[in-house]
């Protein structure tokens, strides 16, 4: 349940399928808790926190009884978005409202 303003919980509904993530294809329907230890407080927010991150590897903590992480390399997630996209006919990596997030202030809007 939300405790913030703007607070929303992200859903990992499932994986694109790419040698970037291989291993996570059983992944579903887990709300993503923290990225790199941060709380996600909203898509905007993960979106800000993934854009501007300088750590070697993105990990997401999913809301798991086991306390699950997904662990990617994040420069190779970067790199392999374009193809992702391609490969499952998908025209845009995110919708318009999210496409200059760049700082918490601007996911507080989303």
């Amino acid at each position: 349940f939300p405790t913030l303003p703007g607070e929303q919980p992200v859903v990992l509904a499932q994986f694109l399928l790419h040698e970037v993530n291989y291993g996570y294809e059983g992944v579903t329907q887990h709300i993503v808790s923290h990225f790199n230890g941060a709380p996600v407080r909203n898509i905007s927010h993960l979106v800000s926190l993934v854009n501007e991150c300088k750590d070697r590897y993105a990990r997401f903590q999913l809301d798991h009884d086991d306390g699950f992480e997904v662990v990617l390399d994040h420069a190779a997630g970067m790199a392999a978005t374009p193809a992702i996209l391609a490969a499952h006919r998908i025209s845009e990596a995110c919708s318009p409202n999210l496409r200059n997030v760049s700082s918490w202030e601007g996911a507080t809007q989303g």
